[in-house]
């Protein structure tokens, strides 16, 4: 019978996918990766090309500079996808970041699509 803690290991890792969570560190109100470290981090353990790291990033980081600095929320534990749909639909965040909501419906799917296609890759020793 394999060891509980093992068990607990194992799952962590093949469920360590929460690409959102990778993408908004770089708005936590703490010591984070800059956007352009981010952007490598994404590709390496994502897969996500840096191009279409640099679009969501054109896209969220003013929202989401206003959603958890300019409102003073100062989240230092984890900001993901439903931060940057809120950031986007103007809550918490200023209004003039509010997406038109033809445009916020495009989004909305296209981050849903990534959030449940982007896996994080497997680290072996030689990855590290």
């Amino acid at each position: 019978m394999e060891d509980p803690q093992e068990q607990h290991i194992r799952f962590v890792e093949d469920n360590d996918h929460d690409v959102w969570g990778a993408i908004c560190a770089v708005f936590l109100d703490s010591q984070v990766p800059t956007i352009p470290e981010s952007i490598k981090t994404l590709n390496k353990e994502f897969g996500i090309p840096e191009e279409e790291s640099r679009e969501v990033y054109d896209i969220i980081t003013g929202p989401m500079m206003s959603y958890n600095f300019g409102s003073n929320l100062l989240d230092y534990l984890h900001v993901g996808l439903r931060d940057v749909l809120d950031a986007l639909r103007g809550h918490i965040a200023d209004k003039k970041f509010q997406m038109a909501e033809d445009y916020y419906a495009a989004f909305y799917w296209k981050a849903m699509a990534s959030a449940t296609k982007c896996k994080r890759k497997k680290q072996t020793p030689s990855s590290l």
